[in-house]
């Protein structure tokens, strides 16, 4: 009986301590993973080692965290330019990025984030200013050049963006691409996205820093996802301006290895790889 009475009042004792482990492989653990090493490798080229460093608030320690903006300057790699390069963040008092700012030699940008209720990001407005290369010195207004608007799935996954373009380059008669996003599965969670590497403040879902990239003023660089998992396609058609399809769509394939923390440790996509550390 004595044994049995232990048995009784220790059973609950287990189960509270157990209770109170983290779990080490969900959302939340997996969203708080912070990377600390990307190794890039293409099929014609040396891999390439990009280290990433964290302040003591884990916020990426390459931006300055300064009240409701956050910024990020450097000097023209070419020396063509005389005064430094400056990309900025807007904060809203919720902390997400509202409205950004960044420079190129013949161009600035202005960006500007909508969010929906639960804090996804649902239209990204861009606009361009030509500048004078070597001084910075504006040569026009403000245009708006792109529009881009997501949709997302009761899952918080975008299964389609589109891109409008308003801007006055030539493509091609092209008026806008429609990117659809296909094969999410729980068993690739994203732990690609932005605050994976500190940079916490475009809201629990992330930004699409994979689809944008840097050609008209991109902030981010890299294979960061958002939404909470990772698609296993991602397919883009182009339209005309009256909707009639230009071409034939393109599609991009992706694969992914996870390690035993359930983190993303590989990404693999037309002939380019990332592998992933994590601290």
């Amino acid at each position: 009986m004595k044994k049995f009475r232990f048995i009784l009042t220790t059973l609950p004792l287990i189960i509270i301590l157990n209770a109170c482990k983290k779990d080490k492989s969900g959302p939340e653990y997996l969203a708080n993973a912070k990377i600390n090493q990307i190794i890039t490798s293409t099929t014609n080229s040396s891999p390439a080692t990009q280290t990433i460093s964290y302040d003591g608030q884990n916020r990426n320690a390459e931006w300055k965290f300064e009240g409701l903006t956050v910024s990020r300057e450097y000097p023209d790699p070419n020396k063509i330019r005389i005064t430094n390069f400056l990309y900025q963040y807007i904060l809203n008092n919720d902390g997400l990025a509202v409205e950004a700012t960044s420079q190129s030699l013949g161009s600035n940008y202005k960006r500007k984030f909508t969010y929906d209720d639960q804090k996804r990001i649902t239209k990204i407005t861009i606009e361009e200013q030509y500048v004078n290369s070597k001084t910075g010195s504006p040569n026009t207004n403000y245009k708006l050049s792109d529009t881009y608007d997501f949709t997302w799935n009761n899952e918080s996954n975008i299964t389609s963006m589109r891109r409008t373009y308003t801007g006055d380059a030539n493509t091609g008669g092209i008026g806008y691409w429609v990117y659809n996003f296909e094969g999410y599965s729980a068993t690739y969670l994203n732990t690609l996205k932005a605050v994976n590497i500190g940079m916490d403040i475009f809201g629990p879902q992330g930004y699409p820093a994979m689809i944008e990239g840097g050609g008209n003023g991109g902030m981010l660089y890299g294979p960061f996802f958002a939404g909470t998992q990772l698609p296993a396609k991602v397919t883009i058609q182009a339209f005309a301006k009256n909707n009639d399809a230009v071409g034939a769509p393109r599609s991009t394939d992706y694969t992914y290895e996870k390690n035993a923390q359930n983190r993303i440790s590989l990404m693999a996509f037309d002939g380019v790889t990332y592998r992933f550390n994590y601290r």
